[in-house]
């Protein structure tokens, strides 16, 4: 029975592409499809680890894709659409803010039909398509339009269109009837839905002239290829750093950041989390006040002091910051999830849970909410229950990897290893990391 979930959950993914049926267009799109390579990334045994999508860019064979594409692997390769495989050779540029990457390749030295980068902005109607992997479906083509054009403080812009973007596409060519590259194509879930995001091409014009010519082993350690020269750049560089578990160095960007900008509260949070990690809680405390000071009408600015504060185990001043959050902004699911993660720690269930049901009504994303639940109730032994709420979970957001990560532990417990392992084959085209974990738990229990 919960193994007829996963296989119904997964009919979402395979939505028939739509084809341009006008025969100019085909041609165009004939021709692009030699340019547009699977991106695959290995981990340290060389076994395949993660898929994107990736084109070449420039006339010497520069290929572009998603920073995020090739971030946790150990090797990086290439399948031409010839089925021939090449390993990386050099980072030329990345800009890890808008999640662009350009490398080289052994054994490639020029790419006489790579892509053209249009110069000029998309408009919102105008037609696109998008070449890519998705679900590893390698050359699949979906059309649609620019629905959107979403602007970002201190990032610039960025396009959202209708053309489906899968696990898989990340990284994929964006272009436009003309078949110039209008940008390169990410993801991000909302409320269950598909919204599919583009990085602009004015991005990826101004790291292609940049060559910063190191490898990918250097990339990896540094986490960069140039240091930004944007605030905003400055910040996403430090959190990234942050995220790797580099402590030291984020905190040298955030100290960079604060010499530029007195009043970047962000720069003092993210200062903040790293001296907690760092287990230096009092001067952790003297960034949180001062982020709370300068930066008190931000948005989601509560809920990221809330965490702040329980990290330092100061839950009553962590649980006020989520409310106040909350009362600022009821659509954010994040404080209902912090919230009633802080609930459950001490031993407050029916608070938890009630403050789950009352973020499921009105929040912009009950999936992770539903996901929350079912980590509850797994934590306290009522796995059925847990396992409803994985399901509503993913029914919501198929590409919720906590909610499948969940069903995956369950059906472990529950010795069904059927269930584990397509759970698992599922996981695997949504989060390598995750996947990885629960690959894990399967081998140590099976």
């Amino acid at each position: 029975m919960k193994t007829k979930i996963i296989a119904a959950v997964m009919s979402v993914f395979f939505s028939a592409s739509v084809l341009a049926s006008d025969a100019g267009l085909k041609a165009a799109i004939a021709k692009c499809k030699t340019a547009v390579v699977v991106v695959i990334g290995y981990d340290k045994t060389g076994r395949e680890k993660c898929q994107g999508t990736g084109f070449f860019v420039g006339p010497a064979g520069q290929i572009a894709t998603n920073a995020h594409v090739v971030d946790e692997a150990e090797k990086i390769g290439i399948k031409t659409t010839d089925g021939k495989k090449y390993f990386l050779n050099k980072v030329i540029s990345s800009d890890e803010t808008a999640d662009m990457f350009i490398f080289s390749v052994e054994g490639i030295a020029s790419s006489p039909n790579y892509l053209r980068v249009s110069s000029g902005k998309a408009e919102e109607g105008d037609p696109v398509y998008v070449i890519g992997t998705p679900m590893g479906l390698e050359q699949t083509v979906s059309t649609g339009i620019v629905s959107g054009i979403r602007k970002k403080e201190g990032f610039g812009f960025y396009y959202q269109i209708t053309a489906p973007i899968s696990p898989g596409s990340s990284g994929s060519p964006v272009m436009n009837d003309s078949g110039q590259v209008i940008g390169i194509a990410t993801m991000q879930f909302t409320e269950g839905q598909n919204l599919n995001f583009v990085m602009p091409s004015e991005k990826l014009t101004d790291i292609m002239t940049k060559n910063a010519s190191i490898t990918f082993e250097q990339w990896s350690e540094k986490g960069y290829s140039v240091v930004p020269s944007s605030e905003y750049g400055l910040l996403k560089l430090g959190e990234r750093l942050y995220e790797k578990g580099k402590y030291k160095e984020a905190m040298y960007f955030a100290n960079m950041l604060i010499k530029k900008n007195a009043g970047y509260a962000e720069a003092y949070n993210l200062m903040a989390e790293c001296l907690t990690e760092e287990e230096r809680r009092d001067d952790a405390y003297k960034y949180i006040k001062y982020a709370a000071k300068i930066g008190s009408k931000k948005e989601s600015f509560h809920n990221s002091l809330g965490v702040r504060y329980a990290d330092i185990d100061m839950d009553d001043l962590a649980a006020k910051e989520y409310y106040q959050e909350i009362n600022i902004n009821p659509k954010n699911y994040m404080p209902y999830y912090n919230l009633a993660a802080l609930y459950a720690r001490n031993g407050m269930l029916d608070d938890a849970f009630a403050i789950i049901d009352k973020g499921i009504k009105v929040s912009e994303n009950p999936s992770e909410l539903y996901a929350k639940s079912g980590d509850i109730y797994m934590k306290n032994a009522d796995s059925d229950i847990a396992f409803e709420s994985y399901k509503k979970a993913v029914e919501m957001d198929p590409y919720n990897e906590d909610a499948y990560y969940g069903m995956g532990r369950i059906y472990v417990e529950d010795d069904d290893k059927q269930g584990a392992m397509d759970t698992y084959r599922t996981l695997s085209k949504i989060s390598v990391n995750k996947a990885d974990r629960l690959y894990m738990l399967i081998h140590q229990h099976f």
